[in-house]
């Protein structure tokens, strides 16, 4: 009775528990029980093959999420220090050299019968259980099942079933009353088993054999996918890979035996390391004060002022990107072939010997800043990088003249999303580990899923001539690039410590990576500032020799070497090369010819356009437009915002004319009150006697209290702030406030805005332009109607267009013609290109008005507007053909041409160009054709100036000599004079 004794202190509790004492054991009887059921047995084979093309599949860490990045949806392994993942092939011919036979045997309870069980009943507080003990078992029975694969075989499948009892714990009886033989009336109550034995198996396997061919392949073949081979072992030994091979069983056995290579090799593909956040802003000072690796100068300009009788040097205009705490974390995304990808932070992959596959491989770059996560765009594309994340460098020589690696990018672009580079790997008994490591330079002014900032790629340059304010600065070498008018803001973050002889790049800077040496010897032309002249015109050679770059552009097994040394011995990869892949910054103008520089291209910086300041803070200030009210005549205050917020013109400004600030904050989180001051101005704001300036006094614009944390923002105006939110280029928002501040009226020049931190008493200075140097293009175009009225005007749009220092600008302004003519303004989209890294055009805002301006525009300012007619000129082009030349005059884009029919003159033909040819020959002197020019014009005016706008006029071609019939009409027949 001990076991059952047992069970009850399980069932019922502890020994020390009074309630024991109450308990009563009771034998009932026994009774028989059987268990016989049926037991399906199933056999499957596979076999792996070495991995070959894009036919393969990969075995990815269980219990993986998918994640999305640049609405790419990847596999989610960030979680994983290193995961490491098997690629291989499925085998669907092959041969063995001998049959695979697989033995399982099995140890059971034999079918048919009787379980004999003894019954206790155990009542305890009026509770009844009833407790059964085995007292004999049906007879084990040892069995075994042979499945034999065949030599030809690397997939089989088989099926067996057999008979057995099941283990008496699995069938658990009810407390029944017999009735008669073998019919029971259960009485609804468990009888409660304690039985621990099981059914078994195990399998009895091959533990290697050889394979002498696999999909086409033999033993000891090379086989070669893209760029790279590899050799298949020899012998090429197999085994199983691991799999149950013993267990307990019930109802089915599932034997799943996988045939794999015994020797496998391995890939690694490494990221680079993490990278800080540049912001780039523009400052005024000193070059020579900005060092790598915490300042990177991305452009500078001199600010020449002229004094009395001739320039002279006054400090520099630069923008520099400045090292922040916040970490730009790379990942390795991996595909193999079309299937899904994974995003990992770094992966080992294993292929068994005698694979060749492809790989697509990307880095992918997170923003980390505090509470804000963004993913931001690679730069160009994806490329081998010769140190990896240890900082060791990876030697590539090897592997690729061994036709083990190979590597491919798609065309460079600037665009956004996942940037893969397609790879090539095989390895053999000769190369049974390879490691890689990558690179694409992060480009943070794209963010995915949401930008949180806008970038900024430039902004206008101001400087002081004769005492007035203008929009350029006289640099460059004469007749190229000057006057300057732009400050580039986003460029390649390069150590300019190369002019002294050697340079080095991002990474090396950061962590002392090791980094190629290039032999190549830049001998490029400069040009030194000239105090005489104000230019920078005095002509001299800048030698820059072995220069030193960690990013490798390119891995090939030809036999190229491109001026690539490495400790005396030539290198596969180079940058310095005007071959395709290339990385370069700019085009230099050598001595010889124009020069590639090596790649010093690893990151790009964060542009934030902002007033210039002569200091480093964690403020940056820019120029909101803000009109008051959107009629003509304003008599009520209903402020409105206009984007682009920042906008790449955000240090100029209108004289009297309505504005906000954009306060951007780019420090550590932290909670700070700061206050806003404005040097001049006035305020614009609704009263109860209706609308009231008043000047800017000594009390702050502003007053922001809030808790600040990276890339926060706020508009601010007199008494009022806002939370930042991006507007695109002429997106509007109109705020309720009933301010807003105003720009000094009668004066142009720099205004100083001072930013106090209340906490820390610190004061941190910016300054915006005030100028009138406007102008306006004007664009001027017309069509051809389809049936056109003799000596009718033809419509015009002409079409005027703002510009502020020479950059497109917006602020509602209505435009105004002869006597006093109103015209509704418009904001239209445009786009600023930047001259530096990949030209990348920006969108920006630009006010537009449209009418017929025939006497005066004024847009902020006057110009004369006066027509000039536009009639086709007719040439005999070649007589003897009847050929006709049809030329314009200024603006002249085409021509349209007419014939009178049903009492109008119909459009037959139109030629676009400013030259036509007619086949006079098919024009009957009774029938002339009518010759419309076409214009698209454009010309700049300025304050005062004057434009003359060509107005088309027709003109009748017709002949005095008959080539057709007088019955016939005339058919048009023009082309252009290029054909």
């Amino acid at each position: 009775m001990l076991w059952l004794f047992l069970t009850l202190v399980i069932t019922l509790g502890t020994l020390a528990s009074p309630l024991y004492a109450a308990i009563t054991i009771t034998y009932v009887g026994n009774f028989t029980y059987k268990t016989t059921d049926t037991v399906h047995i199933s056999f499957k084979f596979n076999t792996i093959a070495p991995a070959y093309g894009d036919l393969v599949s990969v075995e990815y860490p269980y219990g993986a999420t998918t994640t999305s990045v640049w609405d790419v949806e990847f596999l989610d392994l960030r979680n994983r220090a290193w995961p490491t993942v098997r690629v291989f092939s499925t085998a669907w011919e092959g041969r063995w050299d001998r049959d695979l036979v697989y033995v399982l045997n099995l140890y059971y309870f034999a079918p048919g019968q009787d379980w004999v069980l003894e019954r206790y009943r155990v009542d305890w507080s009026g509770l009844t259980l009833y407790f059964c003990k085995v007292v004999k078992t049906p007879n084990r029975v040892s069995d075994t099942i042979k499945f034999e694969t065949s030599r030809s075989q690397v997939q089989f499948f088989d099926y067996r079933s057999i008979k057995v009892s099941l283990p008496i714990q699995y069938r658990v009886p009810w407390y029944c009353d017999y009735v008669v033989k073998d019919l029971w009336i259960c009485g609804g109550s468990l009888c409660f088993i304690s039985f621990d034995e099981q059914n078994t198996y195990s399998v009895s396997a091959p533990s290697s054999w050889h394979a002498e061919e696999i999909n086409g392949f033999k033993a000891g073949d090379v086989v070669k996918w893209g760029g790279v081979e590899a050799k298949i072992p020899n012998p090429w030994t197999y085994r199983n890979a691991p799999f149950p091979s013993s267990g307990s069983f019930l109802y089915d056995i599932s034997i799943s035996v996988t045939a794999e290579p015994e020797l496998w090799g391995s890939v690694e593909l490494a990221p680079p390391r993490e990278i800080p956040l540049y912001i780039s802003r523009a400052v005024f000072g000193k070059p020579t004060d900005c060092s790598p690796p915490f300042c990177f100068l991305i452009n500078s300009v001199g600010n020449s002022t002229w004094v009395g009788t001739h320039w002279v040097w006054n400090s520099t205009m630069y923008s520099a990107a400045f090292k922040t705490s916040f970490n730009l974390r790379p990942y390795i995304a991996f595909a193999p072939s079309a299937l899904r990808p994974a995003l990992t932070r770094g992966i080992s992959i294993e292929l068994p010997l005698g694979s060749a596959v492809g790989f697509r491989v990307a880095v992918l770059w997170e923003l980390d800043m505090a509470a804000r996560r963004v993913w931001i765009n690679s730069a160009l594309g994806t490329f081998l990088r010769a140190a990896g994340t240890d900082g060791a460098l990876i030697d590539y020589e090897e592997v690729s003249k061994n036709k083990k690696l190979a590597y491919s990018t798609p065309p460079l672009s600037t665009g956004h999303g996942v940037k893969w580079a397609e790879l090539q790997i095989a390895v053999d008994e000769n190369t049974r580990a390879i490691k890689t490591a990558w690179y694409s330079p992060p480009d943070p002014c794209a963010q995915w899923p949401q930008q949180i900032f806008t970038c900024v790629y430039r902004q206008p340059v101001f400087t002081k001539v004769n005492g007035v304010w203008v929009s350029y600065a006289r640099v460059g070498p004469p007749g190229r690039g000057w006057p300057m008018r732009w400050l580039e803001l986003v460029d390649w973050l390069i150590p300019y410590s190369f002019l002294n002889g050697r340079g080095t790049d991002l990474l090396s800077m950061l962590y002392g990576d090791y980094a190629l040496f290039y032999d190549h010897v830049y001998r490029l032309r400069t040009w030194a500032f000239n105090p005489a002249t104000g230019d920078f015109d005095v002509p001299s050679e800048l030698v820059i020799r072995g220069a030193r770059v960690s990013l490798v552009s390119l891995a090939t097994s030809l036999g190229e070497y491109r001026n690539t040394t490495r400790d005396n011995a030539k290198l596969f990869y180079y940058t310095s090369s005007p071959y395709y892949g290339q990385f370069y910054n700019y085009l230099f103008e050598g001595v010889s010819n124009w020069e590639l520089p090596a790649g010093w291209t690893d990151a790009l910086p964060l542009g934030l356009a902002g007033m210039l300041s002569n200091e480093t803070s964690p403020w940056l200030v820019s120029l909101v437009p803000t009109t008051a009210c959107t009629s003509p005549i304003c008599v009520d205050i209903k402020p409105t915002l206009w984007g682009p917020t920042p906008s790449p013109v955000a240090d100029v400004a209108l004289p009297g004319a309505g504005y906000s600030l954009l306060i951007t904050y780019i420090g550590e989180p932290r909670t700070v009150t700061v206050r806003i001051y404005v040097e001049r101005g006035q305020i614009l704001q609704r009263t109860a006697s209706g609308i009231a300036h008043e000047p800017i006094c000594n009390a702050p614009l502003a007053t922001v209290s809030k808790t600040w944390v990276p890339l926060d923002g706020v508009y601010v105006g007199p008494g009022w702030w806002l939370p930042y939110k991006p507007l695109a280029p002429c997106e509007s928002a109109q705020i309720n406030v009933n301010s807003i501040y105003t720009t000094p009226g009668n004066y142009t020049g720099p205004v100083l805005v001072t930013i106090e931190e209340a906490e820390t008493g610190k004061r941190y200075h910016f300054a915006f332009i005030v100028t009138n140097d406007v102008s306006l293009e004007l664009r001027s175009t017309s069509r051809a109607p389809p049936v056109y009225t003799a000596n009718a005007e033809v419509p015009l749009n002409t079409t005027a267009l703002l510009y502020l220092g020479g950059s497109p600008y917006f602020h509602g302004l209505p435009g105004a013609g002869e006597g006093g003519r109103r015209f509704a303004f418009r904001c239209v989209t445009t786009t600023v290109s930047g001259r530096s890294y990949a030209d990348v055009a920006q969108g920006a805002a630009q006010l537009s008005v449209a009418g017929d301006f025939w006497g005066e525009v004024e847009i902020w300012i006057k110009a004369r507007v006066k027509e000039v007619q536009v009639l086709p000129i007719f040439e005999a082009a070649d007589p003897e053909r009847g050929l006709v030349k049809v030329s314009g005059g200024t603006g002249v884009v085409g021509f349209a041409f007419y014939l009178f029919r049903d009492g109008t003159w119909v459009q037959k033909a139109a030629v676009a160009g400013s030259c036509a040819v007619v086949n006079a020959s098919k024009i009957a002197p009774w029938d002339p054709v009518l010759v419309l020019p076409i214009v698209d014009w454009r010309a700049f005016v300025y304050p005062n100036g004057e434009a003359q706008i060509p107005r088309p006029r027709a003109a009748l071609l017709s002949k005095t000599w008959a080539d057709l019939p007088q019955t016939e009409t005339s058919t048009v027949e023009a082309w252009p004079c290029s054909r």
